[in-house]
């Protein structure tokens, strides 16, 4: 009998542990935004898109670089160009130039780079990257990771 009180306080001591730790640890760690330089964002969504989708092959991502160069690909071509990025929330894309290759994605690599050429303020909560206009409506949203070689 002693032994199977032992066993039972010793089995629910360990539940409670097990618990407390999972608990405490997402509930008390705030989720760190990611930098806005370095990230690899991808969008997934933007609010010109209208019908314009990608092929399944195409790669689409933005990277701002703490000099303020940004460079990515816009389905078909990549682009280059830069980001003036000021306090608190605010950014400008400028000198956005595309490669020229044809394919099948030119329709929402230009409202890609439409969407770019609207961003004024951006926002940035865990892993997602929102871009809004002059009136802080949302132009498209990213998820971002950090590269390993960056």
């Amino acid at each position: 009998m002693k032994k199977n009180l032992i066993l039972s306080l010793f089995a629910a001591m360990t539940a409670l542990c097990l618990a407390g730790c999972a608990t405490a640890d997402t509930a008390s760690r705030p989720e760190q935004p990611l930098p806005l330089t370095g990230t690899v964002w991808i969008p997934q969504f933007l609010s010109n898109q209208d019908k314009a989708g990608l092929s399944d092959d195409a790669v689409v991502r933005l990277v701002i670089a703490a000099d303020g160069r940004c460079s990515g690909a816009a389905g078909d071509n990549y682009f280059f160009g830069h980001a003036d990025v000021t306090e608190p929330d605010g950014i400008r894309f400028d000198r956005i130039v595309l490669t020229r290759r044809s394919g099948p994605n030119q329709q929402y690599e230009q409202n890609f780079a439409a969407m770019l050429n609207l961003a004024r303020h951006y926002s940035i909560r865990g892993d997602t990257l929102t871009l809004c206009g002059e009136n802080k409506t949302p132009l498209a949203t990213f998820r971002g990771t950090v590269p390993h070689n960056y």
